[in-house]
């Protein structure tokens, strides 16, 4: 599995397709089950670890005795060449064994000091502004040392301490945080080793005391140095003034001030930047925050929702009569953040002011640090779950309030809008009711979808909304009947299609994700289904859904439109034949491809069709049947009537799937024809869209008989617009342009 992912494919590549691999094995085997399946990842976890830590340290050895064996070919003692490599390979295969016995500790004692690190935001952002080595190792022999005090090791600082700063100085300059993180982890693990001190029963207990160690330090210079900057401010304030203080009295009691200052925030750290971390880790958790301040664009809007957060967050932990305060502070502090910062930049300057706040109002201390944390965080995460609810419903009552504007039905439009906004207040009743359950369904279902390789591609390359819309009808579809609720199928899929197109063209795959986990969530959520018992187990089976029917289509769409080449003719020639005739086929195609007027589209899916002859570029329906001639038209060439089997039968087209994807091809094509002519670009997407969901549904029909059942789909469809219209005076005037405009989206969806 690991092999099939190909050259340079990555460490994550590489380790997903190993998980796969052995989750598809245990499974074969009968020996996975929900039980045991935990337990098995770990097993298997550590075990990958293990063996990664002692193929290191193997390497390591090897690499010891390589270099004893070279200094001993230039030694000048009396002991011989031969007896020092001895002695060297002899003493490197001790320290091997002896690093092997201890690999569980050290591997231990690096991932959680490791990861200790990078949770100190006053760590991570010393280091992320450490621009050169140097800089960077002074730190991390600051942090040793301290480490090292706090351990109980103070006799072995200063030798922990100059390993550490020459293992970060080894990193380089502008090497970063994590970087240096780990360059400054991995030397205290063999420092440790090296002095018999670490070992299994203290691991965890040394990483807490060294990870503590450097964010006690880091908090230490943070404060110094804002306190100095305090001092330095007041200083040069004070040679400005013309009060009667001197400067130098100015100045001592602002550096006094300072100093009591820094002596506070120093005792109160901890508890600080507990409260911190942990709130700033609870909003980026939160699809409902980091959507809603990701769409904050001016600073304005992002304050304004920091005041909204900051209030709830203090009603939530009792704290409401602090509210305006605690809000004040943090929309101020996500304001000064200025526009278009982005989601991380405006929920860190949100906790890091909140954190201020609850500690200048003596609120914060170590004991409720992370009961606070997760106050706020569950205060921020309500009050945009419920903006987001509000504005849906209020653009739900507002499309169904100028849909009644615009229906000629018997009901008037008052009556019509009055009902929309009646069902849209429930809706949006119901929803705030179950907005849990909604909210745990959304995000478990839209970090599903964006950890599926073939949903994520697919609506990165879906240009345009109908695209991402056909898509959207197909994931829903697949998804019910995966849950169960085949039943609701249409209406559910039908939901997802108009949101996912209301994110418009080329919104990506994050938007249309989005959007169709919302719309699923709401979906669910009307037709009385999703509830707290269900929501995770539903969000997987939709996710399920999702994937699968995304995979097959991937495999499918390249079958079809790259598997049916020409008999004889070689994937190069193929490919060579589509390059060199595409443009051609697009610039000067006739009226009406295949029947002589203009060339057809070189390679792809026409060509691989029965009765098709690349000799008059086009169909020949019946053997002998003479077609037009003239200039650039080849002579007729007999060739076979469409075989039967080139025909689906009755049945496809009268399926609940066929009859969904009619419906959204009607919006569809209604959307790629307006008074200016048809959009043949719109209409090409439509046609590889359609193709691929036919292809994932219909895996027994062949590639013929899919695009049979695509263009037989697609004249449905015409035949339902024309058979709902009321048409007047149709013009024939513009029938080349409109047959070439077809012409130029059936070659650009399969053309090579």
């Amino acid at each position: 599995a690991v092999a099939s992912a190909g050259n340079n494919a990555g460490a994550y590549a590489y380790a997903r397709a190993y998980a796969s691999a052995i989750s598809q094995s245990l499974s074969s085997l009968g020996i996975l089950n929900s039980g045991n399946a935990i337990a098995l990842a770990n097993a298997f976890s550590s075990g990958a670890s293990d063996s990664a830590a002692a193929a290191a340290l193997s390497a390591a050895s090897a690499s010891a005795a390589s270099a004893a064996t070279a200094v001993s070919t230039t030694t000048s003692t009396s002991t011989s060449a031969a007896t020092a490599a001895a002695a060297a390979a002899s003493a490197a295969g001790a320290a091997g064994a002896g690093a092997a016995a201890g690999a569980t500790a050290s591997s231990s004692f690096g991932q959680n000091l490791l990861s200790g690190l990078l949770r100190s935001d006053a760590v991570v952002s010393a280091l992320s502004q450490a621009y050169s080595a140097s800089t960077a190792s002074a730190l991390a022999s600051s942090y040793a040392q301290s480490g090292a005090d706090r351990a109980g090791f103070g006799n072995y600082g200063s030798v922990i301490a100059s390993a550490a700063a020459s293992a970060v100085a080894s990193a380089g300059n502008n090497a970063g945080a994590y970087a240096y993180a780990r360059a400054y982890a991995s030397a205290i693990s063999q420092s440790l080793s090296s002095l018999g001190i670490l070992n299994s029963g203290n691991a965890i207990a040394l990483a807490n005391a060294f990870s503590s160690g450097a964010s006690d330090s880091a908090a230490a210079a943070a404060v110094s140095a804002a306190s100095a900057s305090a001092a330095s401010a007041a200083t040069a304030s004070s040679r400005t003034t013309s009060t009667s203080t001197s400067a130098a009295t100015a100045a001592a009691a602002a550096a006094s001030a300072a100093g009591s200052a820094g002596a506070g925030a120093a005792a109160g750290a901890t508890a600080s930047s507990s409260f911190g971390q942990n709130l700033l880790s609870g909003l980026l958790r939160s699809d409902a925050v980091v959507s809603a301040l990701s769409q904050a664009y001016s600073a304005s809007t992002a304050s304004a929702l920091a005041s909204s957060y900051a209030q709830s967050g203090a009603d939530r932990a009792g704290l409401g009569n602090y509210g305006s305060v605690i809000a004040s502070a943090a929309a101020s502090a996500v304001a000064s953040a200025g526009n278009n910062a982005g989601a991380y930049a405006y929920a860190r300057a949100y906790a890091s002011a909140i954190s201020q706040s609850l500690s200048s109002l003596r609120i914060l201390n170590s004991g409720n640090a992370i009961a606070l944390a997760n106050a706020f965080s569950s205060g921020a995460s309500d009050s945009a779950a419920a903006a987001a609810l509000s504005a849906a419903s209020a653009s739900a009552a507002s499309a169904a309030t100028a849909a009644s504007t615009t229906t000629s039905t018997s009901t008037s439009a008052a009556t019509a809008a009055a009902a929309a906004a009646s069902a849209a207040g429930a809706a949006g009743a119901g929803a705030a009711a179950g907005a849990t359950a909604s909210s745990s369904f959304g995000q478990n279902l839209l970090s599903g979808l964006l950890r599926s390789d073939a949903v994520v591609s697919a609506l990165s390359q879906a240009y345009s909304a109908s695209t991402a819309s056909a898509l959207a009808s197909s994931y829903a579809q697949s998804g019910a009947d995966r849950a169960g609720l085949g039943n609701y199928g249409s209406v559910i899929a039908s939901a997802a299609a108009s949101a996912v197109a209301s994110a418009g063209n080329n919104a990506g795959a994050y938007a249309y994700a989005r959007a169709y986990a919302s719309a699923i969530s709401q979906s669910l959520s009307s037709l009385g289904i999703l509830n707290s018992g269900n929501a995770i187990a539903l969000a997987n089976a939709f996710t399920s859904g999702a994937s699968s029917n995304a995979s097959s289509a991937a495999a499918a769409a390249s079958t079809v439109l790259a598997g049916v080449a020409p008999a004889g003719s070689s994937a190069s020639s193929s490919a060579a034949s589509a390059s060199t005739g595409a443009g051609a086929a697009i610039s000067s195609v006739g009226p009406a491809v295949g029947f002589g007027a203009g060339p057809a589209p070189a390679g792809g899916l026409v060509s691989g069709l029965p009765g098709y002859s690349p000799l008059n570029q086009g169909f020949t329906p019946y053997p002998g049947v003479p077609l037009p001639t003239g200039s650039g038209v080849s002579a007729p060439v007999p060739v076979s009537p469409l075989p039967l089997g080139l025909l689906p039968s009755s049945l496809d087209l009268s399926s609940p799937s066929a009859t969904g994807r009619m419906s959204s091809l009607v919006r569809s094509l209604l959307s790629a024809v307006s008074s200016g002519g048809l959009n043949s670009s719109l209409l090409g997407s439509t046609l590889t869209s359609l193709v691929s969901q036919i292809s994932s549904s219909r895996s027994d029909l062949s590639a013929s008989q899919v695009l049979v059942e695509a263009v037989l789909e697609i004249l449905s469809a015409v035949i339902q617009i024309l058979s709902s219209a009321t048409i007047g005076v149709v013009s024939t005037d513009s029938v080349g342009a409109t047959s070439s405009a077809v012409a130029q989206a059936v070659s650009s969806a399969f053309a090579g």
